[in-house]
């Protein structure tokens, strides 16, 4: 598999929209990331190459379109392009700037997607009177013309034929968007040679080592489907059937059997559960339950007393993930999920945008995924030999793909070994009491050969896992959840039953008659499916003389002021902050406008012989560069002796005087004030602009009082 890179530089403002609103000024929102980075979805880039090569094919050129983006719904006619986000050049410097100072407000994603974009309005027009119809005015966010994106590509074999046909598509891609056909979206495109990743640093190999722990970092959002809601919504964790795909495709790759290197040994993957560092989060176990009104504490059912005080109301804690410490301390962590909105145009193109009516296939969907970025944790089991050919393909890449819609848009990831141990067993030890967790959904069946979610089903399971039968018991207490099951097998195009299963967080509370002998703590898998990382379990023992009735949730400490930030020469946030200030100056020339108008108006000034002043000087503004250039001409324009000319000299003085006043009162300061940072390298030259906004304003309030003033007469 080789690497490109698709080049995209916007030779007119452009708006790829995802469909979603966020503002109630805008009716049509760019694509931007929670950085606030616009980019350019690769579904939309994908969609439009296609068409280019539509287009080519019918002009008489041979390209292999099923080939290069595959049919859908066929896993056996896959694309062999894999397509990625289109991101603005530099983007992973810069991206990384933002995130290093995220507390800062000059980063603030609003503050960063105005730099790279800005705000247009257009309407439509009444053809009988030439003026605007009523309520059709319309917003929308576009990036600016000039800004470069690049995508990646990956291009499995034949490389060549698809090579050549992928840069005759980016040739002739020449607009993209919205309002193609009205000025917007006018592109380059150009297909060039990719760099490698850096490579990733694994964990070394131990020889004979039968488990591997590893890290699945999200470079895209990654679709792990539903049995509840399809496309529309994701599971928050990976299931362990991904990782067995990916072995699969190894085993592949290398021309060996799927079912003799599984025969070799009991291969297990577990699911894969959001992580902080080391740390692999769980499901909360369904035996804590919150404290009303108390976020900070919660109540171990495991743990009798006789009665909890009355002011104090229970219930069960809500689906998350926890990682308790020693202390039994949690710490929870949640998993980011996003919805992104997507469509398919018609067959007929000349239908600019997707209809329902006018096409079967075409429509609007959404599609919920984990949101890129994070990372998540899970081991893999097995005999030695499974496991060393295991290390050995997952360590000769740094990309692989997973989950669904990986052709483009979705999917990438880096799995990164962390470890490579031996699976050992705790020493064995007496226990009385114990506790056994259910770390992943579990299916089981009855004796008669049916699903079960029956209590007493998951009791004889357990029991003969452990070998502790149902006589030796003196009591089980059960805290139950369920959930559906299912999953879709590619390689055959058919889908799993669905089934109902315990869901994870369930537990069984044991109380044996006499202590029993068990090595715990420990994990084992029930039920069926356990390769594809179903039925985990962890046992471990209940200490009574801990008393742990009541534990602490630990709770983010909340932010400090994000501290002075110094603002570098040549950096990005250089970049960022020069635009913010320009802004700030035109805000701080609107309101002394406003002030200076109010207080002329107040004095009785002359409005009629203000307004022309103003129009005037409009004119020395933009063909002077300084203050002292528009003073100039002004006593040139003014200076003759007479009374008229005398007064316009006045009032002109009278605006720069205001001008170089509020200039001289340390616009920067009160800037850096306001922002929290300090730029050593200094800022734009300001006095014009804000001689231009202070004057655009003033004009505007003048004509409003004089409308007023003719409103009052008449």
């Amino acid at each position: 598999m080789s690497r490109y890179q698709i080049r995209i530089e916007l030779l007119s403002d452009l708006c790829v929209s995802d469909g979603g609103v966020y503002n109630s000024a805008l009716d049509t929102e760019l694509c931007y990331d929670s950085y606030g980075f616009p980019f350019i979805p690769a579904k939309r880039l994908k969609g439009c190459l296609r068409e280019c090569a539509l287009e080519l094919r019918e002009w008489g050129k041979e390209i292999p379109l099923e080939m290069m983006f595959g049919e859908g719904g066929r896993y056996e006619k896959a694309g062999k392009i894999f397509i990625g986000n289109a991101y603005l050049e530099d983007y992973e410097s810069m991206k990384a700037e933002a995130k290093e100072h995220s507390g800062s407000v000059l980063f603030h994603p609003q503050n960063v997607l105005n730099y790279f974009s800005y705000i247009r309005t257009q309407t439509s027009i009444d053809y009988d009177t030439g003026a605007a119809d009523e309520g059709t005015l319309r917003t929308m966010r576009v990036a600016k013309k000039g800004l470069t994106f690049i995508a990646e590509a990956e291009i499995r074999e034949p490389e060549d034929d698809l090579r050549s046909a992928l840069k005759s598509c980016c040739r002739i891609l020449q607009h993209m968007g919205i309002a193609r056909t009205r000025g917007l979206g006018e592109i380059k495109v150009t297909l060039e040679e990719g760099q490698e990743s850096i490579p990733i640093q694994h964990a070394p190999w131990k020889e004979g080592a039968d488990c591997i722990r590893y890290a699945i970092h999200l470079e895209e959002p990654v679709i792990c489907k539903s049995v509840n809601g399809g496309e529309a919504k994701t599971l928050d964790y990976i299931e362990g059937s991904k990782m067995l795909g990916i072995i699969a495709e190894i085993l592949k790759n290398r021309g060996e059997d799927f079912r003799e290197f599984m025969a070799q040994g009991k291969l297990v993957c577990s699911n894969a559960y959001i992580g902080n560092g080391k740390k692999r989060f769980a499901e909360v176990p369904a035996y804590l339950y919150a404290i009303k009104n108390n976020g900070r504490e919660y109540v171990n059912k495991l743990y009798e007393e006789p009665k909890e005080p009355e002011n104090i109301q229970l219930n069960m804690m809500k689906h998350c993930y926890v990682w308790a410490d020693e202390d039994q301390n949690l710490e929870t962590q949640d998993v980011r999920v996003e919805e992104r909105y997507h469509h398919r145009r018609p067959s007929d193109k000349a239908v600019g945008r997707a209809s329902e009516e006018s096409d079967a296939e075409s429509h609007f969907y959404q599609m919920s995924s984990i949101m890129a970025g994070q990372t998540f944790l899970g081991y893999i089991r097995g005999a030695a030999a499974q496991i060393r050919r295991v290390y050995e393909g997952l360590t000769e890449r740094n990309d692989w793909r997973l989950g669904y819609s990986r052709s483009a848009e979705y999917g990438k990831v880096q799995i990164q070994v962390l470890e490579t141990t031996f699976w050992k067993e705790p020493e064995e030890g007496k226990y009385r009491e114990f506790v056994v967790k259910l770390e992943a959904p579990a299916i089981l069946y009855n004796e008669k050969a049916f699903c079960s979610v029956d209590i007493n089903d998951l009791k004889a399971e357990v029991g003969a896992v452990l070998g502790v039968s149902e006589e030796d018991c003196e009591d089980v207490q059960s805290y139950l959840n369920y959930t559906t099951v299912g999953g879709y097998n590619v390689t055959w195009g058919k889908r799993k039953p669905i089934l109902s299963a315990f869901d994870k967080g369930t537990a069984l509370q044991y109380r044996m008659k006499t202590p029993v002998s068990l090595s715990l703590p420990s994990v084992y898998f029930i039920g069926e499916r356990t390769s594809e990382g179903f039925g985990e379990i962890s046992v471990y023992p209940i200490d009574r003389q801990q008393r742990l009735r009541h534990g602490r949730i630990a709770k983010e400490e909340e932010r400090t002021a994000e501290p002075e930030l110094d603002v570098k020469m040549g950096t990005f946030g250089a970049k960022l902050c020069g635009s913010l200030f320009l802004e700030y100056v035109k805000t701080e020339a609107v309101e002394q406008a406003k002030a200076f108008a109010a207080k002329a108006f107040a004095e009785g000034k002359d409005i009629a012989g203000m307004r022309p002043v103003v129009g005037n000087m409009m004119l020395m503004c933009a063909q002077a560069e300084t203050l002292e250039q528009v003073k100039e001409n002004a006593v040139s324009r003014y200076g003759k002796k007479s009374a008229k000319k005398e007064n316009k000299y006045q009032i002109a003085d009278m605006i720069l005087d205001c001008v170089k006043e509020d200039c001289s009162r340390k616009i920067t300061d009160g800037f850096e004030q306001r922002y929290n940072i300090r730029c050593k390298d200094g800022y734009p030259t300001y006095e014009r602009l804000y001689l231009k906004e202070f004057l655009n304003e003033l004009k505007y309030l003048i004509r409003m009082k004089e409308k007023k003033g003719a409103g009052k007469d008449e």
